[in-house]
């Protein structure tokens, strides 16, 4: 029975939203992703987002990862790139 109510509810795996959500934003940081990256995260952490918060660097990516809310920062042609993806639609 459990089951069959996860698999109706749809859960997403916070760790595949780059190949499952569209990219919701995009901006660009003066910082280090490192520096972005532990900016993001501290203050997601301070705003109540009903669910933990955790960094992450995989290969070239720093990701800040939330149940609803993801972000990933990279260096990209001398740049940094923040993409912001979100699973709440218009409650961005």
């Amino acid at each position: 029975m459990l089951i069959i109510v996860l698999n109706l509810t749809g859960c997403m795996n916070i760790y595949n939203y780059r190949g499952e959500q569209p990219i919701t934003a995009t901006f660009l940081s003066s910082y280090t992703p490192q520096e972005t990256q532990e900016c993001i995260l501290s203050s997601w952490q301070k705003e109540p987002l009903g669910n933990s918060v955790t960094a992450q660097k995989t290969g070239s990516f720093y990701s800040v990862l939330a149940v609803s809310d993801n972000v990933d920062v990279y260096y990209e042609k001398n740049s940094v790139i923040v993409h912001y993806y979100s699973l709440r639609g218009s409650l961005d």
